[in-house]
């Protein structure tokens, strides 16, 4: 990572990046209200590191670690799915998957994530008739992605399934606030910093019950909010969008998009 690569990643986590401060081994910023300072230094076969109490870290692993605080969010992700597995009758058969033209299986569709397409943001669409297991597959999925994660500079990414199956929410990102707040439990995560995560492919996110989405708002408006963070992900990070296969075959799904 190059020096000014590293400063515009510290600026991304600015409440005001117009008010980052830089000298020479060294930056400050607000982040929530309050003042992060950080001291860094180049150490070599390593690259930027953030001196943090007895051991230098290097700056990505510091992010994930202590800014945005991934692991913990990989703790609350774990603890999430476990609880509600509990209260879900029976056990989950993993099923046959048709990935890209040909039968896989769950481990296939991990492997495919954690190989992104290196100039371009993936977007998956995840389809199925309902009661089918879509939900249950993403959940699995996540909480693996969740017991295997580690911050380090190119780690496994973490899987965040966003549930919209059933919430009163308007557009995507009420969704995203309300799963990090209420089932996750990680309110100080915010939007720009998801944004950030998945375009460093720490994150991927799936938006579980997109069809539902749409037929509170409209075909138009929630492919309108898919574009908007599509296009905020600048070509890179993986989306996964779930729904009902009838409707991502159906002719208006089409028209919108």
């Amino acid at each position: 990572m190059t020096i000014p690569d590293a400063l515009a990643l510290l600026r991304d986590l600015a409440d005001d990046p117009s008010e980052f401060l830089s000298d020479k081994s060294g930056v400050a910023f607000a982040r929530h209200g309050q003042t992060v300072t950080l001291n860094l230094k180049h150490v070599p076969r390593v690259g930027i590191c953030v001196q943090h109490k007895t051991q230098d870290l290097p700056l990505e692993h510091y992010i994930q670690s202590d800014i945005l605080e991934l692991p913990r969010l990989a703790t609350q992700i774990a603890k999430a799915l476990r609880t509600r597995a509990k209260d879900r009758p029976g056990r989950y058969v993993e099923p046959p998957l048709d990935l890209n033209g040909s039968e896989k299986r769950g481990s296939d569709l991990t492997r495919y994530l954690s190989e992104p397409d290196p100039f371009a943001t993936r977007l998956i669409e995840l389809s199925a008739p309902a009661g089918q297991g879509k939900t249950i597959l993403l959940e699995e999925l996540s909480l693996q992605s969740a017991l295997a994660y580690q911050p380090c500079e190119n780690p496994p990414p973490l899987l965040l399934v966003v549930d919209l199956l059933g919430r009163f929410v308007g557009n995507v990102d009420d969704a995203i606030a309300g799963a990090l707040a209420n089932t996750y439990r990680m309110p100080g995560l915010s939007q720009r910093d998801v944004v950030l995560a998945l375009k460093k492919r720490w994150l991927i996110l799936a938006l579980d019950g997109f069809d539902e989405l749409a037929a509170r708002v409209g075909l138009r408006d929630a492919f309108l909010r898919l574009r908007e963070l599509v296009d905020q992900l600048e070509g890179s990070g993986t989306l996964i969008v779930s729904g009902r296969d009838t409707f991502f075959h159906s002719y208006q799904s089409d028209l919108a998009r």
